[in-house]
């Protein structure tokens, strides 16, 4: 096998290479962007069809004039035609549709989205470029890549759409097939893009939760993240939870033995702020205590029936060793290891402060009783939280497929229909197709896209935001070291 600097080395070589490829893409599809601003996007004679002019001969139409050979009668009483050429500016024919039509043309709404997305296009991509570069030598910013291209090829995109609005008569001009090859481009940049951040940080410690001595913030973190498995557990052990396991290491690790009713625990902390519980120490048996943990596990489906009160109060007087009528944070400690929960004194010192409410230091019978009973309600509201996630679900995803039915069956309707036979009809059969449209888009990315996406990058996401911590706390501990 690889060893681990060899391949970590490998990997940000093929980063690397993969920002270079990616930023090369970005370039060209910028040099694209920008000549299909200006080069022609609709050729030939069928090009005046889309300004209305059905007797063109030839011509070409820019996102900014166009320039049309056409036939008209040479006056109003003779058949005779005779060619003019046409060269204008698309904002005169714009005003001169307008006085005729007494609104401002969509025709002229379309031009005005074409040429904002054809323009943004370019100028994303040559910031995906850059930051594709910077990216080589600062992983990070290789997310910026991949956002930047992710915009400009939403860009082109949707500029292409606009421009298929328009007209598609003679939409086979350069501008046009440059600014697709400019969304390909930008495509397969961000695809490039993502696979070098993913190289170039990978996720650390398999997902789990790593400390390290004298990183206070990671202390915390993995404490939090023991409070919430004993919490989990205490739940019911909803099997919905994702567990994060600590991850164990010298100065700062937890055992637990099981064998029939008791374990063991032993343990040692950092800095000298915690103590073992001893070494003769083993775990008290609780039966109790187990049955009041996995009621809710046991009794799921009756969430009327609550845990007996007199259940708990023999857990408590099992947990309390000493008969003192208050259990210590050692008891808790004990009993929780006892029934087989990843309990350390970091955590369990955030379960005492949840259950003590008076900050005595120990917990009495009734804040005993009534952090079960909170338990309980926050099982119970989990319970119907993901009922409800379950009923949108469901119906986002009939929304959609009803959405497509309707999509399709309108676009049937509105291709055979004809605009100088109902025109009303045609533009509310328009704006309709064009309203459904944009609902299923939306409930395309809640139900396909979304995740999707958590599917394919969901570890990715993880491994970033460690990278973007870890880099971020060590350029803020340089900054507190050199104020100091």
């Amino acid at each position: 096998m690889m060893p681990a600097a060899e391949e970590e080395d490998a990997g940000q070589r093929i980063a690397k290479f993969a920002s270079l490829v990616a930023s090369c893409c970005a370039w060209i599809a910028t040099v694209l962007g920008i000549c299909a601003i200006f080069l022609p996007w609709w050729t030939g004679a069928a090009a005046g069809e889309v300004l209305g002019f059905s007797t063109s001969l030839e011509g070409s139409i820019t996102l900014w004039n166009y320039d049309l050979k056409i036939e008209v009668p040479i006056s109003a009483d003779s058949p005779d035609m005779h060619a003019v050429q046409r060269d204008e500016g698309w904002s005169k024919w714009c005003k001169q549709e307008e006085e005729n039509r007494r609104e401002w043309p969509s025709e002229c709404v379309q031009l005005e989205c074409t040429r904002a997305f054809t323009v943004l296009a370019p100028i994303f991509a040559l910031l995906s470029a850059v930051a594709a570069l910077i990216g080589m030598f600062e992983p990070l910013v290789l997310l910026i890549a991949a956002f930047c291209s992710f915009i400009g090829g939403l860009s082109a995109a949707v500029g292409f759409i606009c421009a298929l609005l328009i007209g598609t008569s003679g939409l086979t001009a350069p501008g046009g097939m440059l600014l697709i090859a400019a969304c390909v481009l930008i495509v397969l940049a961000f695809l490039l893009d993502v696979y070098a951040a993913q190289r170039a940080m990978p996720l650390e410690g398999d997902g789990k939760v790593q400390r390290q001595s004298g990183g206070r913030l990671l202390k915390l973190r993995a404490a939090k993240t023991e409070e919430l498995q004993l919490m989990q557990h205490l739940a019911s052990r909803n099997p919905r939870v994702t567990i994060v396991e600590p991850h164990e290491e010298k100065g700062d690790a937890v055992s637990v033995d099981h064998s029939s009713h008791h374990s063991s625990r032993s343990g040692t902390h950092e800095d000298g702020n915690a103590a073992s519980l001893g070494e003769t120490e083993v775990g008290v048996h609780v039966p109790s205590l187990k049955k009041a943990i996995e009621w809710s596990h046991s009794h799921g489906s009756d969430e009327s029936e609550q845990i007996p009160v007199n259940l708990l109060e023999k857990a408590f007087r099992e947990m309390d060793a000493d008969a003192s009528g208050s259990i210590d944070l050692d008891e808790l400690v004990r009993a929780l290891v006892s029934c087989g929960l990843p309990a350390s004194r970091e955590a369990t010192e955030k379960i005492l402060g949840e259950i003590d409410k008076n900050q005595s230091g120990d917990i009495d019978i009734l804040e005993f009783v009534g952090f079960f009973r909170h338990i309980e309600e926050m099982n119970r509201f989990a319970k119907k939280n993901q009922s409800r996630a379950r009923f949108i679900t469901l119906a986002c995803s009939c929304c959609f497929l009803t959405h497509v039915v309707l999509v399709g069956t309108l676009l049937m309707l509105f291709i055979n229909m004809d605009e100088a036979e109902n025109p009303d009809n045609y533009i509310i059969m328009k704006n309709l197709l064009i309203v459904c449209s944009l609902t299923l888009g939306v409930l395309f990315c809640v139900v396909i896209a979304v995740p999707a996406l958590n599917l394919t990058l969901g570890q990715s996401m993880v491994a970033w935001r460690q990278h973007y911590d870890k880099r971020f706390r060590i350029d803020k501990n340089k900054f507190r070291g050199g104020a100091k």
